[in-house]
């Protein structure tokens, strides 16, 4: 790579692990086979959860996950005349922000962590999500010196964590501002005033090693459609348009077999749906299950459905699509980039029941031709959205922070 050779960043995270957001856990742990050491500190964590992903599980067992600990008064005193010594401007500066910043806060708490990052040798500081884990990351950058950026992905640009003045003023600031997608990008650019060319659009890639068809592989074996949801249980996933466009399906005739992986509070809810539509007997609730498991529900489908209202770039899409799983998702966002109408996949307009129905039934019907769509899914994941080249896509445009920087 040129420029500066990056050793060593620190992700920023509200949470981790996270079943959800395992393409943080994945990004860092590709940063590894990069010889780039990721460190994460984050204010929660998901140690107690059952379902932990390689790539989470990797980065712990190596001794690189810390969660922040609010610190005392006390911790922090301690702390700034360390700071001062190794850089006294940078210091004075900070301290005259806990002073009259109405941002103090996120300066006290963060001192401590810039000692850390500097014993460690960090170089860059990135957080995923332009919430208020980024003035966070603007604080230990400030302390350290150190450049910072951001990921941007979905909920952040749609739900508005921070009013979107500071986002703007934290997005001017930072050294990198990265979008998932296209669509998020411009996004960034009407709601945020960025200039389109200061932000870099990087997918979130996946293991296309990983995820890939079995040779013994058989789709569309017998009468019954396989199909798949993968998806927290809540109402952005929007399972209940699933649910009734099966019913509709149903009463065509159709037969099918629907396993549902992931977990959340619409669970006794959604089941209930499922008995008054009187399909309950074909779906499978299967919880959050790790990855291994997930490759081996999507090695049996036949069919992945994402019936979602509002996304980012979903992973689980360019999972299924590596797998040669056959694709219907919703017209949302940064799908579309994904998932080329007619060619890779169909889409479908969200909350539309009997659009998503009448896709159902064009696959149950049209199954022969469904193998060349699938093999051009998985060449347009391995074009570009493969990890390893987001990855170092990633890791590029951080060295080039590095050499502005000085």
């Amino acid at each position: 790579m040129p420029g500066t050779p990056l050793k060593a960043i620190c992700y920023v995270l509200n949470y981790f692990p996270e079943p959800s957001l395992t393409f943080i856990s994945d990004e860092a742990a590709s940063l590894m086979h990069l010889d780039i050491t990721p460190y994460v500190l984050t204010f929660n964590h998901g140690l107690e959860r059952s379902v932990l992903q390689p790539s989470a599980r990797k980065i712990i067992d190596q001794g690189l996950f810390r969660k922040i600990v609010i610190p005392s008064k006390a911790r922090t005193l301690r702390a700034i005349p360390q700071l001062a010594l190794r850089n006294p401007r940078k210091t004075f500066f900070c301290c005259m922000r806990i002073l009259k910043s109405k941002d103090r806060w996120h300066y006290m708490s963060s001192a401590p962590y810039a000692l850390f990052l500097q014993d460690h040798g960090v170089q860059y500081i990135h957080t995923h999500f332009a919430d208020e884990n980024l003035k966070w990351t603007k604080a230990l950058s400030e302390w350290t010196g150190l450049p910072f950026g951001v990921t941007t992905h979905g909920y952040d640009l749609r739900e508005d964590p921070m009013p979107a003045g500071e986002v703007s003023k934290l997005l001017f600031q930072a050294n990198l501002v990265v979008a998932i997608s296209g669509y998020n990008q411009d996004l960034m650019v009407k709601k945020y005033g960025i200039a389109k060319d200061a932000i870099k659009t990087i997918h979130c890639g996946i293991d296309t090693q990983a995820f890939r068809r079995s040779d013994k592989t058989e789709r569309f074996v017998g009468n019954h459609l396989r199909i798949v949801n993968i998806g927290r249980l809540v109402p952005e996933k929007a399972q209940d348009v699933l649910f009734q466009a099966l019913a509709a399906v149903k009463k065509r005739g159709v037969q099918f077999d629907l396993q549902i992986v992931g977990a959340g509070p619409l669970l006794d809810q959604l089941k209930e749906l499922a008995r008054s539509l009187d399909i309950i007997d074909h779906i499978d609730f299967l919880g959050a299950q790790p990855q291994d498991v997930v490759i081996k529900v999507l090695r049996e489908a036949d069919v992945f459905v994402l019936s979602s209202r509002n996304e980012g770039l979903p992973v689980v899409c360019m999972e299924a699509m590596a797998m040669e799983v056959f694709l219907i998702a919703t017209n949302i966002s940064g799908i579309p980039e994904l998932v080329q109408h007619g060619q890779n996949g169909l889409l479908v307009e969200p909350e539309n029941v009997q659009e998503l129905a009448d896709a159902i039934l064009w696959v149950d019907k049209n199954r022969k031709l469904l193998e060349g769509m699938c093999f051009a899914a998985r060449k347009k994941v391995e074009e570009e959205f493969d990890r390893k080249k987001c990855t170092r896509s990633l890791a590029l445009e951080i060295e080039q922070c590095l050499v502005t920087q000085k």
